[in-house]
């Protein structure tokens, strides 16, 4: 019996660092991972218009997180967008994060 508790509370704490929390701040989406990093996304919000800045970090709840990449298609078919303006400490741009961009 100990050893299928022990089973089930290593495959919860599992799935528990699996799924990130995911918030929406000023028209762009974050998904906040454990280690204190978000990577932003607008997942192809295109009511996105002039210019964007993306911040260093984020608070939600009682956490603050540190904004270091932008995902994959990040601002995809967003054609309405003049400029981005990125944070220090941004170490990943996702793949064709601009693409169709205008």
């Amino acid at each position: 019996m100990k050893k299928f508790t022990l089973l089930l509370l290593l495959v919860f704490f599992s799935i528990g660092n699996v799924f990130a929390e995911e918030v929406t701040i000023d028209g762009l989406h974050y998904t906040l991972n454990n280690d204190g990093t978000a990577i932003a996304s607008s997942y192809q919000n295109v009511t996105l218009t002039g210019a964007i800045t993306i911040p260093a970090s984020i608070t939600s709840g009682l956490t603050t997180y540190q904004v270091t990449a932008l995902a994959d298609y990040c601002f995809m078919a967003c054609d309405k967008i003049t400029s981005v303006n990125l944070p220090d400490g941004l170490v990943s741009l996702g793949n064709s994060c601009f693409n169709i961009c205008g």
